[in-house]
């Protein structure tokens, strides 16, 4: 008694470019077993018909077309044999890579990432592990990295998560002096007011300023929780933003 070869096919993709279908990366079919005590016969299947593929006798072969391929491995000194199939699909490129994230000023924001053609996509945030869902949540404020992986290689998008600070310390050291917001440096017509715990307006800011160093009428202010009201743009909506912040001495 012979024991059977036991080929092993695993599913892949074509990578293309999405607009002119041209082949971009063709995928190799691996039978798992060696050329030496194997002989090969490969075969394209539709319709449940088994076309034989001419001059294709290794142990692996490389396709360029999506379709369900299967192989024939037989043992040279047994004769015996045994067959294993595997469908390949079409992978597009990645065209265009959108990311959305939620509200400004969150505590805790959501990224949600589009990207175009659809596909098979593995989605990264960071170095955290990849994942199949496009959206990740409770992430904080700062600088991110959305990577993406899909049969045609990694692709990735950088994306910022707008916040502001929540205390600053003019006591002038030259380290955190001033307030400011100063994420949104990039919006020229962004303006900042703020307001003590009665209401009473300080000082107006831009965000492409030095920002507010702690004092009023040139007096330094105590140290407790001051006010601001922010009118930005957030994808191309004018927006308003209240909130607090600290002053420590």
């Amino acid at each position: 008694v012979n024991p059977l070869p036991i080929p092993a096919l695993q599913n892949g993709s074509v990578c293309i470019d999405g607009q002119t279908q041209t082949v971009l990366n063709p995928y190799t079919l691996d039978s798992g077993l060696g050329n030496l005590l194997y002989n090969f016969k490969w075969f394209e299947i539709s319709n449940n018909i088994y076309t034989l593929i001419p001059l294709a006798v290794q142990s692996t072969f490389t396709v360029s077309t999506a379709g369900m391929y299967a192989v024939t491995a037989t043992n040279i000194n047994t004769g015996c044999s045994d067959s294993a199939t595997a469908n390949v699909l079409l992978s597009p490129t990645p065209e265009q890579i959108q990311v959305d994230v939620s509200d400004y000023f969150s505590d805790l924001s959501t990224i949600t990432t589009h990207v175009s053609p659809q596909g098979d996509y593995q989605y990264q945030l960071d170095n955290s592990a990849y994942q199949a869902s496009n959206v990740f949540t409770n992430i904080a404020a700062g600088p991110h990295k959305v990577n993406i992986k899909s049969e045609c290689g990694f692709f990735s998008k950088d994306v910022f998560i707008m916040d502001y600070p929540k205390f600053f310390t003019p006591n002038g050291d030259g380290y955190n002096d001033r307030w400011n917001i100063f994420d949104l440096n990039s919006q020229a017509n962004a303006k900042i007011y703020i307001f003590d715990r009665f209401g009473k307006f300080l000082k107006e800011i831009s965000p492409s300023g030095t920002g507010w160093d702690g004092s009023y009428n040139q007096h330094s202010r105590p140290a407790t929780d001051y006010w601001f009201i922010v009118h930005y743009d957030e994808n191309h909506i004018s927006k308003i933003f209240k909130s607090h912040f600290a002053l420590k001495r």
